[in-house]
């Protein structure tokens, strides 16, 4: 199963419909979002694009009404841990709002998001993944982040990339 993920988009429309499309020509089965929607309408995109979605609100989304009470549910509160095909999930947006050493022994990958850095990192038995920033707007470079479950490969992509 390969795993699309992608935080701090921002309302950057642009960026979001060219991260959604980058998932459905890589095979994604399902989005995890880190956090920083910013509004109902950008997280409507993800809700949308006919992918299981799975997120967690980051601090710019507490300014705004709604990403959360229009998901269905698929939008939590972090920390948010997930199980996806016998692999544990811990999904935040700021890593500073946990013990990351305690929580990287008990879980498979962490997902994190906010510093807007493309990180990915083994520590303890998990994996830690930020994608960067889905909004590209202090780098210049939207990235997302590939998971494949089946191979334990992750690595991160820059939209607008061949692919």
């Amino acid at each position: 199963m390969k795993i699309g993920i992608i935080s701090d988009t921002h309302d950057a429309f642009l960026e979001i419909h060219s991260a959604i499309e980058f998932f459905k020509k890589n095979d994604v089965k399902a989005i995890i979002h880190a956090g920083d929607f910013t509004t109902q309408e950008a997280a409507k995109e993800f809700i949308n694009s006919g992918i299981l979605f799975y997120a967690v609100l980051g601090n710019m989304d507490s300014l705004t009404k709604g990403p959360r009470e229009i998901s269905g549910g698929s939008i939590k509160e972090p920390p948010y841990y997930l199980i996806l095909e016998e692999k544990s999930f811990l999904i935040i947006h700021d890593e500073s709002t946990v013990n990351m050493d305690k929580e990287s022994q008990v879980v498979d990958y962490i997902i994190c998001g906010n510093t807007h850095k493309p990180r990915i990192e083994k520590m303890n038995r998990a994996v830690i993944i930020n994608p960067g920033e889905g909004c590209g707007t202090n780098t210049g470079k939207p990235t997302v982040a590939l998971l494949d479950l089946e191979t334990s490969n992750a690595d991160i992509h820059e939209l607008g990339e061949v692919y």
